[in-house]
C-alpha cells in the first residue's frame, strides 16, 4: 500500500476535485505537493487530511482566501462556534447500491448537498420518488438526504428549505417511517 496518491486520487480522498487543488496552488501557494520526474503531484495521507480540513471548513462557510494566507494555512480559533459538517462522505463512500440508476442519483444528490444546491435538491428528490426503485429510495434519496440538511444545520447554515424537503420526505414514507429514517440518518 502506497502513501502517496496523484492529484486525482488526492482530490477524491479530500471530497474535492482535481482543478480545485490546482487552482488553490496557484492562486494561494497551498497545498504544495511534491513532484515526480515528470511533473505530477504526488499528495501525502498527511496532506490529503489536512486539505479535506480545509474543505470542510470552506463547506461551512469561511472564507478560502482567508484560511488560506501566503501558503499558509490560518487555522480558526478552536472556539470558533461554526462546527464542520459531517457524514456526508459517509453517505458518498457508502456501500454500492445494487441498481445503476439508483447510485447514480445518490452521487448527483450527494454532491447537490455538498453545494448546498436547494433546487436541485428537491428536484432530485422528486426523481427519487419517481423513477428510483422502491427498494432503494431510503439509501439513494432520503438518507442522504436527511443528512445533508442535518450537517448544514450543524454548521449553522440550515439550507432554505429544509422544512420543505423534510416535509416532502414525510409525505413519501409517512410518519412511523419518517421517524424511523431520522433516527438511522443520525446513526450514520
Amino acid at each position: 500500500m502506497t502513501d502517496e496518491f496523484g492529484v486525482q486520487e488526492a482530490a477524491k480522498m479530500a471530497g474535492t476535485t482535481p482543478g480545485l487543488l490546482r487552482m488553490w496552488e496557484m492562486r494561494y501557494g497551498w497545498p504544495t505537493p511534491s513532484r515526480k520526474a515528470n511533473g505530477y503531484r504526488v499528495y501525502t495521507r498527511a496532506q490529503i487530511a489536512l486539505i479535506r480540513r480545509v474543505v470542510d471548513l470552506v463547506a461551512c462557510g469561511y472564507l478560502v482566501s482567508k484560511l488560506l494566507v501566503n501558503g499558509q494555512v490560518r487555522w480558526p480559533p478552536s472556539s470558533d462556534p461554526r462546527p464542520q459538517p459531517k457524514r456526508l462522505d459517509e453517505i458518498a463512500t457508502a456501500p454500492r447500491l445494487q441498481r445503476e440508476e439508483s447510485e447514480r442519483r445518490r452521487a448527483l444528490l450527494v454532491a447537490a448537498l455538498r453545494n448546498r444546491a436547494t433546487g436541485h435538491v428537491e428536484m432530485l428528490l422528486i426523481e427519487c420518488a419517481a423513477r428510483v426503485h422502491p427498494d432503494d429510495r431510503a439509501a439513494a434519496g432520503w438518507i442522504p438526504a436527511l443528512v445533508g440538511l442535518a450537517a448544514w444545520d450543524a454548521c449553522g447554515r440550515p439550507m432554505p428549505t429544509a422544512a420543505d424537503i423534510r416535509s416532502f420526505i414525510r409525505e413519501q414514507v409517512g410518519a412511523d417511517a419518517y421517524e424511523a429514517l431520522v433516527v438511522e440518518a443520525g446513526e450514520r
